[in-house]
């Protein structure tokens, strides 16, 4: 009539949802084969805890007692007239 030990059995399953949500992020940023990360994904940018030698998360620098890092400068069209 089921599984005995229902506890037991949850971390399999939290296991393999967890692994397929970071496939599913892995391949959402898949081009020709190479990982290209778009930071202006709000979700992933708050998910990716280090990028290029910079930890780039604001809480986990806090934790480290990092300064918080500025906010990264986009490209904006002049006003036309």
């Amino acid at each position: 009539y089921g599984p005995t030990n229902l506890p037991a059995e949850m971390p399999v399953h939290a296991s393999q949802l967890y692994a397929k949500t970071i496939s599913s992020m892995i391949q959402e940023f898949l081009e020709e084969g190479s990982f290209a990360p778009d930071f202006g994904d709000q979700i992933f940018d708050e998910a990716c805890l280090t990028h290029d030698g910079e930890v780039r998360n604001d809480r986990v620098r806090n934790l480290l007692g990092l300064e918080t890092m500025p906010p990264e400068e986009t490209e904006t069209s002049e006003p036309t007239e």
